[in-house]
C-alpha cells in the first residue's frame, strides 16, 4: 500500500480476468470454425466462467488486431511460385462479393487478400502489388485459373520478368490452383458461421 500501486496475483493479461489459456483456446476454436455462441457455451460447460457472446467477440477482435499489428511488417520467406485465385461469396440476396487471394506455393503463406465487387484487371493489379509489398520480392511464376483479367493484370504489374501459367482442370499438382482453392473452401465454410 505504501507505493500506491496494484499488483495482480494471477497470470491473466492486464485488465483481464481470465487465464491466457482460456483466451487462446477461444481464439483457436474461432479460427478453426466454431461460432461465437458455441465458444461461449463451451467455456461455460468446461469452466466456472460464463462469458457473454459479446465478451468472446471482443476477445477475438482485440487479439486478432494485436496479432495483425505485430506481423504487418514481417517479410515472409517465400518461394518463387505464387498461386492466385478468386472466389465468389453470396453475401445478401444474390449480391456477389469477390474474395481475391494469392499464396506462396511452397509455404502456403497468404501474401495478399482483396475484396471487391468486380473481377477486373485493376483488381488483379492491386492484389499483386499488395503481395509483392508483403513478400519484398517478385515471383518468377504465378499460377492462376483462366480468368481473362489475370494475363493483363500480371503483365501490367510485373512485366515480362514473371511467367504466367493458366491452370487447366486435371493438370499436375505443381501447375494447378488446388492449394488456393482448398483455402477458399475453408473461407466459405468460415463465412457460413
Amino acid at each position: 500500500k505504501d507505493c500506491q500501486r496494484k499488483f495482480k496475483a494471477d497470470s491473466s493479461p492486464f485488465h483481464m480476468k481470465v487465464e491466457p489459456s482460456l483466451l487462446s483456446g477461444a481464439l483457436n476454436l474461432y479460427y478453426t470454425g466454431s461460432s461465437i455462441t458455441d465458444i461461449s457455451n463451451y467455456i461455460r460447460q468446461e469452466t466456472d466462467y460464463s462469458p457473454s457472446k459479446s465478451v468472446v467477440f471482443n476477445w477475438i477482435e482485440k487479439y486478432t488486431a494485436q496479432a495483425s499489428s505485430l506481423f504487418k511488417n514481417t517479410k515472409p520467406k517465400v518461394g518463387n511460385t505464387w498461386i492466385a485465385d478468386e472466389t465468389m461469396i453470396d453475401v445478401d440476396k444474390g449480391k456477389k462479393v469477390w474474395f481475391w487471394d494469392i499464396i506462396d506455393a511452397d509455404t502456403r503463406f497468404l501474401l495478399a487478400s482483396r475484396v471487391s465487387l468486380t473481377r477486373t484487371t485493376d483488381d488483379v493489379k492491386s492484389l499483386i502489388r499488395q503481395a509483392v509489398k508483403k513478400a519484398g520480392k517478385t515471383p518468377k511464376l504465378i499460377i492462376t485459373d483462366a480468368l481473362p483479367a489475370y494475363p493483363d493484370g500480371i503483365n501490367l504489374t510485373l512485366g515480362k520478368h514473371t511467367e504466367h501459367l493458366q491452370s487447366k482442370p486435371f493438370t499436375i499438382a505443381s501447375e494447378s490452383t488446388n492449394k488456393i482453392e482448398r483455402f477458399h473452401e475453408t473461407l466459405k465454410e468460415r463465412t457460413k458461421i
